[in-house]
C-alpha cells in the first residue's frame, strides 16, 4: 500500500496589518514662543487643520520652510511630520510671520474657545 500523504504545512501566519500611517513617535515643544502662548491659551476646541484651504497655507519660513503649525502653537506633533526641520526654537525672523498668522487665521475669527 502506497504511504499516506505528508500532512500540508500549516499556512503562515499572516503578516500583521500596516499601522493606519507611519507618523513616528511623540515629540513635544518644551519651548513654545510666550506670545503665541499668550495667543493660543484656551483654543483647544478646534482641529487646526481646519484652517487651511487652497488660499491659506502654513507660514514659511525666511528659508521658504512651512512652518509646522501643530508643534509650534499645539506644542505637539510627531517625528514623522514632513516639517519636522521646524520641531525647534525658531528665530525671531520666523517668528513674526507665525505670529501674524496667528493673529490673522486664529485669533482674529476666535477660533477654538469652548463656549459655555
Amino acid at each position: 500500500a502506497p504511504a499516506p500523504a505528508p500532512a500540508p504545512a500549516p499556512a503562515p501566519a499572516p503578516a500583521p496589518a500596516p499601522a493606519p500611517s507611519d507618523i513616528g513617535t511623540a515629540v513635544s515643544n518644551p519651548n513654545m514662543d510666550p506670545a503665541l502662548r499668550t495667543m493660543m491659551e484656551g483654543r483647544t476646541n478646534f482641529q487646526l487643520r481646519s484652517v487651511f484651504s487652497a488660499t491659506v497655507r502654513p507660514p514659511k519660513t525666511t528659508r521658504g520652510c512651512p512652518i509646522c503649525c501643530s508643534y509650534q502653537l499645539r506644542e505637539m506633533c510627531f517625528s514623522n511630520c514632513s516639517r519636522r526641520n521646524t520641531h525647534c526654537i525658531l528665530p525671531e525672523e520666523d517668528l513674526v510671520p507665525l505670529r501674524q498668522f496667528t493673529q490673522t487665521h486664529i485669533v482674529e475669527p476666535d477660533l477654538g474657545r469652548r463656549t459655555q
